[in-house]
């Protein structure tokens, strides 16, 4: 038996995640080309292009991309989500939480936490903490610039006080 179907591979990814799977990666990439040509970032753009925005810039891009992707699960216009309204009051759920916290992971491939959107959150509160996770993913990034960086001055000093130390023989 043969069966097609018309999938959009980008929104079955956020909701499936055995379609990451490696091999489904033919139909991911292709589905990438696709998004591109459509005009949706993929998250890498997307990510390059927040990395280059600071303060009030990256907190308004950040809560069009939460307020979009919020009003495709709640089924309402981006235009009525209030930042400041807790999504409770606007009708999620704990499921839809689920659902919100693996979209937004999906777009900007970052981790967050359904248990993130507990408790009452909005908008804003949302978009502060997906700022402090990138914040937090650049910062690890510059740190094991630093640590390889000192591990390397580490290694060139001992090589000038032990003659033929070199990086092959640290382990013994």
């Amino acid at each position: 038996n043969l069966g097609l179907m018309n999938l959009e591979w980008a929104r079955l990814g956020r909701h499936l995640p055995a379609s990451r799977a490696p091999k489904f990666s033919v139909l991911a990439r292709s589905s990438a080309g696709d998004r591109s040509a459509h005009g949706t970032e993929s998250a890498p753009d997307l990510r390059r292009r927040l990395e280059g925005l600071t303060g009030a810039a990256l907190n308004a891009a950040l809560a069009e991309i939460v307020r979009a992707e919020l009003a495709e699960i709640l089924r309402i216009a981006p235009e009525r989500i209030e930042a400041g309204t807790s999504l409770l009051d606007m009708g999620m759920d704990s499921l839809m939480a689920v659902e919100l916290a693996a979209s937004i992971e999906a777009r900007l491939d970052i981790r967050l936490s359904a248990l993130a959107l507990n408790g009452g959150p909005t908008v804003e509160s949302v978009v502060e903490r997906i700022a402090r996770l990138l914040h937090s993913n650049e910062h690890a990034a510059a740190a094991d610039d630093v640590n390889a960086a000192l591990a390397e001055q580490v290694l060139a000093v001992a090589a000038q006080h032990l003659g033929n130390f070199n990086a092959g023989n640290t382990a013994e």
